[in-house]
């Protein structure tokens, strides 16, 4: 589709969408649902990217759980997938178009979801803004039939410990955070409302959609809340 190109860097391979005219000063890292369509196929990604003049870095890794910890499936040359994104990936995208990264606005869905929450929560100053939709909160909870998982984990418990939800500082968090999961979603909504919970008890600011829903349908539901979220993350860089 018009605008997107394939990248490869540091021998990871990526999608990169650039809007036709002039771009916006800032850019998104884009990170992908397990097993998601490449998003140079969504023309209402596509749509929604060229209306918001976005930049957009979509690093085209599956299966990593996006976790600080070496993993085979992302490739042992790295601390961790965390630490490529924070180091590799932020880097390239400034070097390609100029961005520091706090103008680096971070989108994720499912797998993805967890994975900018992550970064958002252990990096704040570094990325400021952050939407996530349908995000793989409590991960642990899949440890006992993920693979990848109990390579990197010593137990569901270990992995528990290093879910968002106990990450986030109570006195170093990312001041623009959006979170949105299907009340229906059978994996993730349990981890998204313990979250949110902790979220305002500690009196953290973020907002929410905990309450629309699309029948449990996850790829239409990141369909339905993808507008929303590209709104929230345009609004909020130019405040940052």
């Amino acid at each position: 589709m018009h605008g997107w190109t394939r990248i490869s860097s540091d021998t990871r391979s990526g999608d990169c969408y650039v809007p036709s005219g002039d771009p916006a000063p800032h850019a998104l890292l884009y990170l992908r649902d397990r097993h998601s369509d490449s998003p140079s196929d969504d023309a209402g990604l596509t749509r929604e990217l060229q209306r918001h003049r976005l930049r957009v870095y979509s690093p085209a890794v599956d299966g990593c759980w996006w976790v600080d910890r070496p993993c085979e499936a992302f490739g042992g040359d790295v601390p961790s997938p965390l630490h490529w994104l924070q180091q590799v990936a932020a880097a390239d995208i400034a070097l390609r178009w100029g961005v520091a990264p706090r103008q680096i606005g971070l989108l994720g869905t499912g797998i993805g979801g967890h994975g900018v929450l992550q970064l958002a929560y252990r990096f704040p100053k570094q990325f400021p803004v952050v939407a996530a939709i349908a995000p793989a909160v409590d991960f642990h909870t899949h440890y006992h039939h993920e693979p990848v998982l109990q390579e990197v984990f010593s137990s569901a418990e270990a992995a528990r410990q290093e879910t968002a939800t106990l990450r986030i500082h109570p006195l170093n968090w990312p001041p623009h955070q959006w979170i949105a999961c299907d009340p229906r979603d059978p994996d993730w909504f349990d981890g998204c409302e313990r979250l949110a919970s902790k979220l305002s008890s500690i009196g953290i600011p973020f907002e929410s959609d905990l309450k629309s829903s699309i029948e449990g349908a996850r790829r239409d539901y990141e369909r339905a809340m993808l507008p929303r979220a590209l709104e929230f993350l345009t609004q909020r860089l130019l405040l940052v």
